[in-house]
């Protein structure tokens, strides 16, 4: 079962500065999208928004990225996730699957 999607926003001075779209399904949850403005990255905004993700979902937790988006594969193994698989998606862009447990 699919739920409807969900937001997390992080917003300073009335500007939305990052956010996550996430799926909070029956049995795990999908993160289907993780947005950081150009001006906050490298500042840990990412990390801080996962971590509230963490204290609001208690299932495993699936997300994917390109292959060749070191920087992001790089964060989520910090933050606990494993690659599961890896697959050329339906354009020709290698992606993996990361899971959380």
């Amino acid at each position: 079962v699919i739920n409807k999607a969900k937001v997390i926003f992080i917003i300073e001075n009335k500007t939305i500065i990052a956010l996550m779209v996430y799926y909070d399904n029956l049995d795990e949850a999908q993160i289907t999208l993780v947005a950081v403005r150009a001006s906050y990255r490298g500042k840990g905004i990412s990390y801080l928004m996962f971590e509230s993700f963490f204290k609001l979902i208690n299932k495993p937790i699936n997300i994917i990225t390109w292959d060749n988006n070191i920087v992001s594969k790089n964060l989520y193994i910090k933050l606990g996730f494993r690659i599961k698989n890896r697959y050329i998606n339906k354009y020709g862009i290698s992606e993996v699957l990361m899971v959380k447990k």
